[in-house]
């Protein structure tokens, strides 16, 4: 054989073994339940879950938000404690540890060690939008008000610190400056007891700070001792201590934002921003908040005046005034699922419409029919060599889950079976790498949960029937709730569902509650329509 056709066979098998990598083939036969699919998941899972610091074993350590709110879910659904106490018990780890920046607010993307206390100090735009959802979620199932302090000050840093003049939201912040990792979080004993005089040694106690450091001499801030337990120390009042923290915060604050600061990463990605309007939405559901609506909107409006084409499509990339980069799955997919997030909160269809025109531009464009599953790249730029498809979730999840979970929620609301469907082929392609899939597997395990629970409609009609189901809503930890208000003329096919005024009705399945005026009934109806772990 001449070289040249030899290359060319190697080529051919080269590209044949990539185009098998990342490829699942389709399932003739869906399972009417996947109950013991989830469960033996959790059971391999549980087996890797660190008791002494929460998470994974090991280091380095990712916090995994959608991970750890797909635990929150499958804890509730299937009432298992345990599960319950991992997640609530990460949560506290991780937001106390130095992966959490306790002046500025806003986490970094990744402990180096396996306590949470030393980070890799770069912030990224996905992780913190992520983490404002998990929080604010997480406040409504435990009812920590620490929780509540991390959504907002996270949310006070991505704007103070990553938000554009246009509206959207930068990639990142570097995590070196003046040649050093670190350099401008981290702290020496000399420093602190210069800068507080007196107060040194309580700041000091409250956030870890020591002559020895925790990196190279130098002390990453973490929250070390509660106030009250400083008070004790010190031999002062709870609400001195308290008072005290948050002077010294800002006093110490106030010096790190004199050193020379990180760079900037001023990319704006739409999939990150898609991700922070979830973020905010979260946020705006669980404490109505209209700080949480407005800035999710704006982030909206940055995204359709800038990345939206006018044929349809999405764009990637908008940098320094220019966009680039046509759109990948994942920026489609975390867009349309923010969207219908956006018309959840607000119940202006608009958003809804907007959710169902760019999932039949994926289907058009992404879809593949041999395996019933979604690739990653558009079908109209066919230079790359290999079309792909996301079949594992990582500290992101993937876009074809995403897009599961979209058609599976798109399908009740336009009462449309062939989004349903699909969603459930999709589920059925993945089920046999969930029981073995562990964290990296999390937004399919979803997507088979929610089948398992089906979706819970929750609808009201009249003047007060809005502001109703946003209270209930708050206060609701079920998966796959799906709120709407009547809507005689409305495009969306559920919302002409016969609703009582200023009355709540709950469907699940086949079976519709009576009409409440209460909004505590209406919240335990939801609250009781979960799952049982089998004994």
């Amino acid at each position: 054989m001449s070289e040249p056709k030899r290359v060319e066979q190697v080529a051919d098998e080269l590209m044949q073994g990539i185009s098998q990598t990342e490829i699942i083939t389709k399932r003739s036969e869906l399972k009417p339940s996947y109950t013991d699919t989830l469960l033996a998941l959790i059971d391999n899972w549980q087996k890797h879950f660190d008791d002494r610091y929460g998470g994974l074993r090991g280091a380095p350590k990712f916090s995994m938000p959608e991970s750890l709110r797909f635990l929150m879910d499958y804890a509730w659904s299937y009432n298992d404690t345990d599960v319950r106490n991992h997640v609530v018990f990460t949560l506290r780890k991780i937001s106390q540890g130095g992966i959490y920046d306790h002046l500025g607010g806003g986490f970094f993307r990744y402990s180096v060690d396996e306590m949470w206390h030393v980070p890799h100090f770069e912030k990224m735009l996905y992780d913190n939008a992520q983490m404002v959802s998990l929080y604010a979620h997480a406040y409504k199932c435990f009812n920590d008000d620490s929780f509540k302090d991390i959504v907002y000050q996270t949310v006070a840093f991505l704007k103070r610190e990553m938000m554009s003049p246009e509206g959207g939201f930068y990639s990142a912040i570097d995590a070196d400056s003046e040649g050093e990792e670190g350099r401008f979080y981290t702290f020496l004993k000399d420093e602190v007891d210069e800068i507080l005089n007196e107060d040194a040694e309580l700041f000091s106690v409250l956030y870890g700070v020591s002559a020895s450091g925790n990196l190279d001499g130098r002390s990453v801030l973490r929250s070390a001792s509660t106030p009250k337990e400083a008070a004790s120390v010190f031999g002062v009042g709870l609400e001195h201590a308290i008072l005290k923290q948050a002077q010294l915060k800002q006093v110490m604050l106030k010096y790190r934002n004199s050193r020379v600061r990180p760079s900037t990463d001023d990319k704006q990605l739409l999939s990150w921003n898609a991700l922070a309007i979830k973020g905010f939405v979260d946020a705006y559901s669980t404490f109505k908040d209209e700080m949480f609506l407005n800035l999710a909107i704006q982030t909206a409006k940055f995204i359709e005046k800038y990345l939206v084409n006018d044929n349809g499509s999405l764009s990637r990339v908008y940098c320094k005034g220019k966009v680039s980069v046509a759109a990948f799955l994942d920026d489609y997919a975390f867009l349309i699922e923010a969207y219908i997030l956006l018309y959840q909160a607000t119940y202006n269809e608009r958003w809804m419409l907007k959710a169902k025109t760019f999932t039949d531009y994926v289907n058009a464009h992404f879809y593949c029919e041999k395996s019933g599953m979604f690739y990653y790249t558009n079908i109209k730029y066919g230079d790359t060599i290999v079309r792909k498809m996301e079949l594992r979730d990582g500290v992101i999840p993937s876009s074809g889950a995403v897009m599961g979970h979209n058609l599976q929620t798109l399908s009740t609301y336009f009462l449309n079976d062939v989004y349903g469907d699909m969603a459930k082929q999709m589920g059925a392609n993945i089920s046999g790498q969930v029981e073995h899939g562990g964290p990296y597997i999390y937004k399919w395990a979803g997507l088979l949960l929610n089948s398992e629970l089906g979706p819970a409609q929750v609808f009201s009609s009249g003047d007060k029937g809005k502001s109703m189901l946003n209270r209930v809503l708050a206060a609701t930890h079920r998966p796959n709730v799906l709120p709407f208000l009547r809507n005689v003329k409305s495009e969306i096919p559920i919302s002409k569902y016969t609703a009582n005024d200023n009355m709540i009705r709950l469907c699940v399945g086949n079976t519709c509650k009576v009409p409440t005026s209460s909004e505590e009934q209406a919240r335990s109806e939801i609250n009781e329509a979960r799952l049982y772990k089998q004994s």
